[in-house]
C-alpha cells in the first residue's frame, strides 16, 4: 500500500488512498503500528521516511489515530518513537521520527502536561550522550518542550540552563551548538521573570560565540539561521541583550563589514543591528561610537553598486524584485528605518560629514549617487532637524541635475522628488522655479529612459503637496514633456508618464481643462487597443489617469467620455482576465474614482461593477492548516505561512486582498451612491455583515465595519425617496446588523479595529434615529460600553505596569499604545451621546445602570482619557435630556468642570470648557449664580500662554471661546453693563479654525447675534465692524461655516450695504487684510 501511494500513477494512487484511509478508520491500530514499524526497521530507503510523514500527518489531524487507537498501541508508540531517535542513524529518517515525537508531545502536552511524564528526564539523558546526534535531538526535544511544561522547567531550571550552556559550547559538534542556540531562544522568549532573564543573560556570550563557530566553519546557512535567531530576540525582546549589547554591536558590524561574506549573511548582520536601534533607540544613542559606525557601514555597503553597462541600466525597471535583495538597496532602506527610529537626534552630524565627502568626489559617480541616495532616505526622520536648513540641503542636490552621468541625474530626480514628499508644500513652494525647469529638461534625455521615467516619478511627488494655482505657469511645459513621452514607445516611460500626467490634473484641478481634449482621447486610444498581455499594467496605468483627471476636471466636462470609458471598462471587465492581471486593481479604483466624479449618474453601472466585487468579497480565503514541520522549500507562491502554537497556518494572500478591495470598493459605492445604492443593500449586507468578525485580514473587517452605517443610510434615504414603501425593511435590517455589530465589538482583539468598530455602533445608531432600540437594547448597549471602558482601563494599567524600571524606549511604546486606548474611550462618548441624544427617556430610566461607573471615571485620580469620558457624558447629558432628575448630578459634577477647565490634558479642558457652555443653555436658573466664577476659569483658558499654539491646545481654547458665546446669548441678564465689553472680547477671539464642528457653530451664533444685538456687536460707531468684516473674510468658502451660516452672511452683507453709511464700510474694508477683501468681494 505504501509503494502504491507513492506512486506517479494517478489511478493506483487513488485506489492506494481509499484503501489506506478505510485501513485507518477500520484498523487503527494495525495502521499505526504498520507505520511505526516500517518506520523503524525497513530496509527500502524511500519508505521509512514516508511512513514516518504519513504517521506524523494521521496524529495531528482533526481526526487523529491517537483518538482510535488503544491503550497499548499508544504506549508502544511513545516508546518506539524515542527509541527509534536513539537507535536510527540515517539523518532524514532520524528528522522524520523526531518530527512525529514533536507532534505528538505537543498535542498531548498542551492538554495535560502530565500525559508524557518520562519524555524530559529522557531529553535530558539525550544530552548528556556521548553520541552528537543524540545531544542534538534531546535539545531539539527541550526546545520543543519548553512552552508546554513551563512549571516542569522552572523546578529544574539550573540543570537546564547547564545543559544549555555545555551545549553552547559542545567541542564535537556544530548542529548540537545551533540546537543548543534554537533551545535557549525558545527558553528566553517562554521565560520572562527576572531570575531566569538573569540565568539566561549569562549565556548571552556563548550564545554569540556559536556565530563565530558557523562563520569559521563558513557553514552559510547555519550562520544565516543563528542570526535570524539573534534578529528575532532585537525585535521581540531587545532589552535582554543589554548587559552584553556592545559585544553584540561590535560582532554585527565587523560580519557586516566583510564583503567576502555571503550578501545574506551581512544583510541580516545589519538587520540585527536596525532592529535594535528601532527597538531601542534612547539606549542606542548612548552606546558609545554605535550610531556614527552604523551610518558608516551603511553608507559604504550602499556604495557596492553593481557594475553594469548604461544599456544594461537603462532597461532594468525599478520595481524589478532582484534590486530589493542587492546590498545596495539594502543598504538604503535600513538607513531610512534608522532615520525614523532615531527622528533625527544623533543623526544629522554623523550623516552629513560622509555626505559632503562623497559629493565632493568627482572621479567616482557612485559616490554622488550614493550621496543624493542618502538625502532622499534621512528626511522623514530627520525631518525637525534638516527643514530649519532646507536650502543648504536643496543647493546639495541642485547641481546635479546637470551631472554628466546619468545614474547621477536619475539619484537628482530620486532626491527632489523624496524632498517633495518629505519637505513639502513648503519644499515646492520655495523651489519650484529651480527644480520644475530641471524636470522639463530630464525628459529630454531620450539617451537614457530610465532618467525619463523616473523624472515622471519625480514630479508625481513633487504634485502631491504642490498648489494649484502655482502649478498653472508650468503646465505646458510640464505637460508637453509627458505627452512625448506618453508616445515614446518605451512602455517603462510611458507609465510612469500616464502616471505623472494623472497626477499633476489632480494638482491642477479645473485648470486642466485647456488640455483634457489633448489627451483624454488618446488615454481612451490606449485602453482600446493595448491590448497585448505585456501592455496589460500600461492599460491599467492609463485607467487610473483618465479616472483622475474626470475627478479634476469635474462631471460637466467629463461625462460623455465618461460613458464610453465605462463602456469600454465593461467590455474588460466581462473579457478573459487572468488572476494576477494588474489591471483588475486598476479597474476596480477607476470604477470608484468615476462614481464619485458622477454621483447619481454613476447608478446605472452599478449593475456591471457590483456582480464581480461581489463574488471578490465572497471568495473563499484560502486557509489551510498546514503540517508544523512543513520545509520551507514546500511553501507555495503567493501563500503566507504562520506559526500559530504547534500548527502551521497557511493563508492565500492574493485572495485576501482580493476579498479585502472587494470589501473596500462595495463600501466606496455604498457611501458615494446613497439612495442608488438600495437594490443591492440586501445582498452586500448578507455578505458583509458575518464579514465584521472575518478573523484573517484587518482590511476585511475595518471595510465591513465601515458599510454597516452606510447599508442603513442608503435604505432610509431610498424610503425618504418612496413613502409608499413599508418602512419595517429599515428596521429588519438594523435587527440583523446590530448583534452582530454588538458581537464583533465584543470579540474584537486588534485595538485599531475596535476604535472603528465602536464608531460603527454611533454612526448606526445616528442614522437610525430616535428609539431605535429597545429598553433591553439600551440596557445591553450601556453593558457593553462599562466592558469596553473596564477593558481599556485594564490593559492600559497593565501597559503601565509593564516598565517598572522606566526605559525610554519602552515608556515610548507604552505611550503609542496608551493612546490607542485613549482613542476606544473617545469613540464610547460618540457612542453614549448618540444614544442620549436618541433615546432620552430610556436613557434617564436607566441610568443607574451606568452612573456609578460615570461618577468612578470623573474622580481626580482616574487617567486623563477616563475623566474626559465622564465629563463627555455628563455634557450629553444636560445638552440633550436635562430635567429634574439630573439636578444632583449637576451640581455635583460643576466644581469638577470648573477644575478640570484648567486641566493639563488637553481632552479633559475641551471637554470641560464645552460643558460649561452646554450647562449656561440649558442650567437655566441653576447656572447664574456660576457665571462670574466661569466666566473667570474660561478667561484663564483663553489668555493662557499658548492657548491657540498647536492643534493640542487650541480645540480647548476654541471651546471656551464657544462658552463665553453661549453665556452671553443664555445669561445676559446676569451680565448687565458688561456685556458690550464681553461681547467685544468674544470677537476678539474670533475665528474658530481647528475645532471645525465648533466653528460652524459659533460663526452661525455669530450671524445671530448681528441679526438680533447687532448694536452691541459692531459697537460704538461701528468700531468693531472691521473686526465682523474680517472674520467673514477669513470663514466664507471654507470649511468653517455650513451652506446656511454662508447664506446668511451673504444676506448680511447686503443689509449692511444698505443700512450703513458708505464711507463706514470702505473703511471697514480698507482695514482688514487684502484676502479677507478678495473673499468678500468675490462672495458678491
Amino acid at each position: 500500500m505504501l509503494t502504491s501511494l507513492m506512486s506517479a500513477d494517478n489511478v493506483v494512487r487513488g485506489q492506494a488512498e481509499q484503501s489506506y484511509n478505510q485501513a485507518k478508520e477500520s484498523q487503527p491500530n494495525e495502521v499505526t503500528q504498520a507505520l511505526l514499524m516500517v518506520g523503524r526497521t525497513s530496509t527500502v530507503p524511500e519508505l521509512k521516511p514516508f511512513s514516518l510523514i504519513l504517521l506524523r500527518r494521521a496524529l495531528m489531524n482533526e481526526n487523529s489515530l491517537w483518538d482510535k487507537i488503544d491503550t497499548n498501541t499508544k504506549n508502544l508508540l511513545k516508546r518506539e518513537l524515542l527509541k527509534g531517535i536513539e537507535q536510527e542513524e540515517n539523518l532524514s529518517v532520524r528528522h522524520q521520527l523526531c518530527d512525529a515525537t514533536f507532534e505528538l508531545a505537543g498535542d498531548l502536552l498542551d492538554v495535560d502536561p502530565n500525559s508524557w511524564p518520562e519524555l524530559l528526564e529522557w531529553s535530558l539523558n539525550m544530552t548528556r550522550s556521548q553520541m552528537w546526534h543524540h545531544r542534538q535531538s534531546g535539545l531539539l526535544m527541550i526546545s520543543h518542550l519548553s512552552s508546554y511544561l513551563v512549571e516542569t522547567f522552572t523546578q529544574k531550571f539550573d540543570t537546564i540552563t547547564n545543559v544549555l550552556g555545555a551545549a553552547l559550547n559542545d567541542p564535537q559538534n556544530m548542529k548540537v551548538r545551533l540546537a543548543a542556540l534554537e533551545a535557549t531562544s525558545n527558553f528566553i522568549h517562554t521565560f520572562t521573570n527576572q531570575p531566569a532573564r538573569h540565568a539566561l543573560q549569562a549565556l548571552l556570550p556563548s550564545m554569540l560565540e556559536v556565530i563565530a563557530n558557523c562563520l569559521n566553519a563558513k557553514d552559510d546557512e547555519s550562520t544565516v539561521n543563528a542570526l535570524k535567531l539573534f534578529v528575532d530576540l532585537a525585535d521581540l525582546d531587545p532589552g535582554f541583550l543589554k548587559p552584553n549589547i556592545q559585544l553584540f554591536i561590535d560582532a554585527m558590524m565587523k560580519i557586516a563589514q566583510v564583503k567576502e561574506l555571503e550578501d545574506s549573511i551581512r544583510q541580516l548582520a545589519v538587520e540585527f543591528l536596525v532592529t535594535y536601534v528601532e527597538n531601542k533607540p534612547a539606549y542606542s544613542r548612548t552606546v558609545q561610537g554605535f550610531i556614527p559606525n552604523l551610518l558608516n557601514v551603511l553608507l559604504h555597503m550602499m556604495l557596492e553598486i553593481k557594475d553594469i553597462s548604461l544599456a544594461e541600466w537603462n532597461a532594468q525597471e525599478d520595481n524589478d524584485d532582484a534590486l530589493d535583495i542587492l546590498n545596495s538597496v539594502v543598504a538604503q532602506e535600513n538607513l531610512d528605518r534608522v532615520c525614523l527610529a532615531l527622528n533625527g537626534e544623533s543623526i544629522v552630524p554623523d550623516i552629513f560629514r560622509p555626505i559632503y565627502e562623497l559629493l565632493g568626489n568627482k572621479q567616482d559617480w557612485k559616490c554622488r549617487h550614493v550621496a543624493l541616495m542618502a538625502l532622499s532616505m534621512i528626511g522623514e526622520g530627520c525631518y525637525e532637524y534638516i527643514a530649519p536648513s532646507l536650502d543648504q540641503v536643496a543647493n546639495l542636490v541642485f547641481p546635479l541635475f546637470l551631472d554628466e552621468h546619468p545614474r547621477v541625474r536619475w539619484a537628482a530626480a530620486n532626491a527632489a522628488g523624496q524632498m517633495s514628499t518629505d519637505f513639502g508644500p513648503k519644499f515646492q513652494r520655495k523651489y519650484h522655479a529651480q527644480i520644475v525647469p530641471h524636470f522639463i529638461s530630464l525628459m529630454d534625455d531620450a539617451q537614457n529612459p530610465k532618467v525619463q521615467a523616473h523624472t515622471a516619478a519625480a514630479i508625481i511627488n513633487f504634485c502631491e503637496k504642490f498648489d494649484a494655482d502655482m502649478i498653472v505657469q508650468y503646465l505646458q511645459g510640464l505637460l508637453g514633456k509627458l505627452l512625448g513621452l506618453m508616445q515614446c514607445g518605451n512602455k517603462m516611460v510611458q507609465e510612469q508618464a500616464l502616471t505623472a500626467i494623472a497626477s499633476i490634473a489632480g494638482c491642477a484641478g479645473k485648470h486642466f481643462i485647456p488640455y483634457y481634449d489633448t489627451f483624454v482621447p488618446l488615454l481612451k486610444t490606449i485602453l482600446t487597443t493595448a491590448l497585448h498581455k505585456d501592455l496589460r499594467m500600461l492599460r491599467g496605468k492609463a485607467m487610473e489617469c483618465i479616472s483622475l483627471i474626470g475627478i479634476a476636471v469635474g462631471k460637466e466636462k467629463f461625462m460623455e467620455d465618461a460613458k464610453q470609458v465605462m463602456e469600454i471598462l465593461v467590455t474588460i471587465q466581462n473579457g478573459p482576465l487572468e488572476a494576477d492581471d494588474p489591471q483588475t486593481e486598476f479597474m476596480l479604483q477607476a470604477w470608484t474614482r468615476i462614481s464619485h466624479c458622477l454621483g447619481e449618474d454613476f447608478i446605472p453601472y452599478l449593475k456591471h461593477v457590483m456582480p464581480p466585487l461581489l463574488k471578490s468579497a465572497a471568495i473563499n480565503a484560502g486557509i489551510r492548516i498546514q503540517d508544523s514541520t512543513m520545509a520551507a522549500e514546500e511553501e507555495e507562491p503567493g501563500w503566507e505561512y504562520y506559526d500559530v502554537g504547534e500548527a502551521k497556518i497557511a493563508i492565500h494572500t492574493s485572495a485576501l486582498g482580493e476579498k479585502a478591495q472587494a470589501c473596500n470598493s462595495i463600501y466606496c459605492y455604498a457611501s458615494e451612491m446613497k439612495a442608488g445604492f438600495f437594490p443591492y443593500v440586501e445582498e452586500v449586507s448578507k455578505l458583509l455583515v458575518p464579514l465584521m468578525s472575518f478573523f484573517y485580514h484587518d482590511g476585511v473587517r475595518l471595510a465591513s465595519l465601515s458599510t454597516m452605517a452606510m447599508l442603513l443610510e442608503s435604505t432610509k434615504l431610498h424610503l425618504d425617496k418612496h413613502p409608499n414603501q413599508d418602512r419595517q425593511i429599515l428596521k429588519e435590517l438594523f435587527n440583523f446588523i446590530w448583534p452582530a455589530l454588538i458581537t464583533a465589538v465584543k470579540e474584537e482583539k486588534d485595538t485599531e479595529v475596535l476604535v472603528v468598530a465602536v464608531e460603527a455602533l454611533h454612526e448606526c445608531l445616528a442614522v437610525m434615529g430616535d428609539n431605535c432600540l429597545s429598553p433591553e437594547g439600551v440596557d445591553e448597549l450601556l453593558n457593553l460600553a462599562k466592558l469596553l471602558i473596564m477593558g481599556t482601563s485594564n490593559r492600559r494599567n497593565e501597559l503601565l505596569k509593564s516598565n517598572p524600571d522606566g526605559d525610554v524606549d519602552d515608556s515610548y511604546i507604552i505611550r503609542e499604545e496608551v493612546m490607542k486606548e485613549d482613542e476606544i474611550n473617545s469613540e464610547i462618548a460618540e457612542v453614549l451621546g448618540t444614544l442620549i441624544k436618541h433615546h432620552r427617556q430610556i436613557f434617564t430610566s436607566q441610568f443607574a445602570n451606568i452612573g456609578p461607573m460615570v461618577y468612578q471615571l470623573a474622580k481626580r485620580d482616574s487617567h486623563p482619557s477616563e475623566r474626559q469620558l465622564a465629563i463627555c457624558i455628563f455634557d450629553d447629558i444636560i445638552e440633550y435630556t436635562f430635567d429634574q432628575h439630573y439636578v444632583g448630578l449637576f451640581n455635583d459634577f460643576i466644581p469638577l468642570m470648573l477644575e478640570y477647565a484648567l486641566d493639563p490634558h488637553p481632552g479633559v479642558r475641551q471637554a470641560s470648557c464645552f460643558g460649561l457652555g452646554v450647562c449656561a443653555q440649558h442650567g437655566g436658573n441653576l447656572f447664574k449664580p456660576l457665571v462670574p466664577k466661569t466666566l473667570e476659569i474660561l478667561m484663564k483658558v483663553i489668555n493662557a500662554p499658548g492657548a491657540r499654539e498647536n492643534e493640542k491646545s487650541a480645540p480647548p481654547t476654541e471651546n471656551a471661546v464657544s462658552s463665553v458665546g453661549k453665556i452671553i446669548q443664555y445669561q445676559a441678564d446676569v451680565l448687565g453693563d458688561q456685556i458690550g465689553s464681553l461681547v467685544t472680547a468674544w470677537l476678539s477671539w474670533l475665528p474658530i479654525e481647528v475645532d471645525v464642528i465648533e466653528a460652524k457653530a459659533v460663526h452661525a451664533q455669530l450671524c445671530h447675534f448681528i441679526k438680533s444685538i447687532n448694536a452691541l456687536v459692531f459697537g460704538p460707531n461701528g468700531s468693531n465692524l472691521p473686526k465682523v468684516l474680517n472674520i467673514f473674510g477669513k470663514i466664507v468658502n471654507t470649511e468653517l461655516v455650513t451652506s446656511a451660516t454662508q447664506q446668511v452672511i451673504k444676506e448680511i452683507l447686503t443689509q449692511m450695504s444698505a443700512q450703513l453709511p458708505a464711507e463706514l464700510i470702505q473703511a471697514a474694508m480698507m482695514a482688514i487684510p487684502p484676502e479677507s477683501q478678495r473673499n468678500l468681494l468675490q462672495l458678491k
